[in-house]
């Protein structure tokens, strides 16, 4: 199993209270690709398989609240894992 995989189930089974933005990115940029952050506050994913499976809000997209510019608070982790079995088919 990848680390990326083992990453993945901590995060839904054993959520951490927060994880380093680097991890965040680093699985970020692997399943969704490209996404914003302006500043440091949040980062931005916009995924059409998200919308069209009610994931994402209104206007179409994915927030992750990034706090204190260096970490990302475990229940923005599970939703995020959540996301990525919507946009893989797999569950985690």
């Amino acid at each position: 199993m990848s680390t990326r995989k083992k990453t993945l189930e901590k995060w839904k089974y054993n959520t951490p209270v927060d994880a380093p933005i680097d991890s965040v990115k680093a699985i970020i940029d692997y399943y969704f690709g490209e996404f914003e952050q302006n500043a440091t506050s949040h980062m931005v994913i916009k995924d059409e398989d998200l919308k069209k499976n009610g994931i994402t809000e209104i206007a179409g997209f994915f927030v992750i609240p990034v706090s204190g510019g260096q970490k990302v608070k475990g229940r923005y982790l599970k939703r995020l894992v959540e996301a990525i079995e919507i946009k893989t088919g797999e569950t985690i």
